[in-house]
């Protein structure tokens, strides 16, 4: 099935592939049919995507953070204490468990723009240190960001904030997370 949607003045294709088999039956049994059910996989190119790709629909969306990590262990210590402590518990996933409320991307220039604006106000009232660089959760790309007033912010390794904000960027692209999109993330050792 192939269908093509159009929003504004971007165009993006969706399809999907359903796969069926037809099994090999012996002689006597040559009528019968038996049908293998495969999961579903859809595949867009849309302005949000770096290139056309693929993905299984249904599967969750995950970005995976680690506290060991040289590359965002300062982020994933940010983010864990973050979704334990804010009521909501957005976009936790706890052992691969749904463990709170999903996060959802945001597209939309007014809605980052404002949680921004939440974020750095918050930060101003923090101590930066040296190669430092406020860090907030939810993240400022989603609708759960720091303009609902729900959100935590951090002084972390500016290397290390650069660096998962590209993990994120990576998921949006590579999971096909676009604007409403749910995701979790998930923090490992």
């Amino acid at each position: 099935m192939r269908t093509t949607l159009t929003t504004g003045q971007v165009k993006q294709v969706y399809f999907s592939v359903d796969h069926q088999l037809d099994t090999v039956i012996p002689p006597a049994q040559a009528t019968q049919t038996q049908m293998f059910n495969y999961p579903r996989i859809s595949c867009d190119k849309g302005v949000y995507y770096k290139d056309s790709g693929c993905v299984f629909a249904g599967a969750k969306s995950v970005l995976v953070y680690s506290l060991s990590s040289a590359a965002h262990g300062q982020v994933a210590v940010h983010v864990r204490d973050a979704q334990n402590a804010l009521s909501t518990h957005p976009g936790r996933l706890t052992n691969w468990t749904k463990n709170g409320t999903p996060l959802h991307r945001t597209t939309v220039t007014a809605i980052k723009n404002a949680n921004t604006a939440a974020k750095n106000a918050a930060c101003a009232r923090l101590t930066r240190p040296t190669g430092y660089q406020c860090d907030e959760y939810p993240f400022a790309s989603t609708k759960e960001g720091g303009n609902t007033g729900i959100f935590s912010v951090k002084m972390v390794n500016g290397t290390q904030n650069m660096s998962a904000g590209g993990s994120l960027g990576v998921l949006y692209d590579l999971g096909r997370v676009g604007n409403g999109g749910e995701f979790w993330v998930q923090i490992v050792s």
